[in-house]
């Protein structure tokens, strides 16, 4: 089923690499260069500012201008890529040998004990 360790790691490996691809999609369009991206204040309410010029200094300082909205379409997709199952066979083939062959010895061990017992 592929839910052991390695598959859990295996995929916190391509979640992470997909929040990088949404980071870098959001720094592509520039959503970081304003807060309106991510909530509905208004920048002049964020700073306590006095004139305009100070407004405007601030505005080029930051670069702040108002957003259009993301096109939602173009965030990247995730794509969870499994493991073939030969690679998956080739991995879990000696921890299945191993279980194998302790249950073989635990029931041969079983029998032997039950050979020699005296059931009366």
């Amino acid at each position: 089923s592929r839910t052991d360790i390695q598959g859990s790691e295996t995929f916190a490996i391509q979640a992470r690499d997909y929040r990088q691809q949404i980071i870098d999609y959001l720094y592509s369009k520039k959503a970081f260069s304003s807060i309106r991206y991510f909530a509905t204040v208004k920048e002049e309410h964020l700073f306590d500012i006095n004139s305009i010029d100070e407004w405007t200094a601030l505005r080029e300082k930051y670069d702040v201008q108002d957003p259009s909205p993301l096109e939602v379409s173009e965030i990247p997709l995730f794509h969870y890529r499994l493991e073939n199952i030969a690679t998956t066979m080739k991995r879990i083939l000696p921890d299945i040998i191993i279980l194998c062959f302790m249950s073989v010895l635990l029931f041969m061990c079983a029998f032997a004990v039950f050979l020699r017992c005296d059931v009366r």
